[in-house]
């Protein structure tokens, strides 16, 4: 479990610094997302961790540690 000390030292990006665009295409991603099933889950699931790997600036390392799939 993560405790409140680590969770507030965890920087998470500023949703109001992204464009518009950026925020409608993460809604319609999860929107999607959720009527999704099988293999087009998937492809959305891999999706949106792209998405959010760019909103925190993650390198191709850091991405592959968390065991992200590249396209």
């Amino acid at each position: 479990m993560l405790e409140s000390k680590t969770l507030a030292k965890t920087p998470v990006p500023d949703i109001n610094r992204w464009s518009s665009s950026e925020k409608k295409r993460l809604i319609e991603l999860v929107d999607k997302r959720l009527e999704a099933e099988g293999h087009q889950r998937d492809q959305l699931n891999s999706e949106i961790d792209r998405f959010v790997s760019d909103a925190y600036g993650l390198t191709g390392k850091e991405r592959k540690a968390l065991g992200f799939q590249e396209a």
